[in-house]
């Protein structure tokens, strides 16, 4: 057994056996996060329910499109927005790393209307990706955003039994959705469909895996670029822009 106890001048004395430990101690008030429970009380701008195994899908397919460049920080991480796509109000994700793009789009799910721009962090997106193996079982997550807690937003995700409080990057995202055409971007008819076809866990490296291997691309034309889809796997589906640098032969 393991005791934690206040000892004098605010140190913690820990024991454990005949092992004792006197340790320095910061004040509780100065911890960066409320208490549990006063963010509920605090009435946040969002709060909304997804499919969990279909959000986490979704990050993972997006989270390779995510920048590493510190200069640029409002691309180490994946937006969130609400877009209207084709006269319907839909939840997007994207991330870029000025090269390449990922988005998704989703039914907007009821609580989420009033959501702003906001940018959920790099470490973040890994670390829910962590969080799902903790609570596999879970089938939806809880998501909440207090804008005022912190500068650029305060998040708070619930999966099963844990639970995950991060800051937002404060920031603002590119507009990502100039680089497709209108009618790239309308939703399916399917009212659970997201932008591309639905994405499975697992499904996005496992296509990678193939691509790695060789495998073929069947691709089609698009108005300024080609889409693919690797056989056998309905899952992904990769999109090719075609690019003109002013001093440069055209690349994809």
């Amino acid at each position: 057994q393991v005791t934690v106890e206040h000892g004098e001048n605010g140190r913690a004395v820990i024991k454990a056996g005949r092992t004792r430990f006197n340790a320095p101690a910061l004040p509780a008030d100065d911890f960066p996060l409320p208490p549990t429970g006063e963010l509920d009380s605090a009435a946040p701008l969002s709060r909304f329910t997804v499919p969990a195994a279909r959000f986490l899908a979704d990050l993972a397919a997006l989270a390779p499109c995510q920048s590493t460049e510190e200069t640029r920080y409002y691309l180490n991480g994946i937006a969130l927005q609400v877009r209207d796509l084709a006269g319907r109000g839909r939840l997007t994700m994207a991330a870029t790393d000025g090269h390449n793009i990922g988005a998704a789009s989703r039914e907007l799910p009821a609580g989420a209307e009033t959501l702003p721009d906001v940018i959920l962090s790099r470490k973040a997106v890994a670390l829910l990706g962590k969080a799902a193996k903790l609570a596999s079982d879970a089938e939806t997550m809880a998501i909440e955003l207090e804008p005022n807690r912190t500068s650029g937003g305060l998040f708070r995700f619930d999966l099963g039994a844990v639970s995950i409080w991060t800051k937002a990057i404060d920031g603002t995202f590119p507009d990502w959705a100039k680089c497709f055409d209108g009618d790239q971007l309308t939703p399916t008819d399917e009212a659970e469909a997201p932008l591309f076809p639905e994405l499975i866990p697992g499904t996005p490296l496992a296509a990678m895996a193939k691509l790695g291997k060789g495998a073929a691309i069947e691709w089609q034309d698009a108005t300024a670029g080609k889409f693919g889809t690797v056989p056998g796997d309905d899952g992904l589906i990769f999109g090719a822009l075609n690019l003109r640098a002013d001093i440069a032969e055209p690349i994809k």
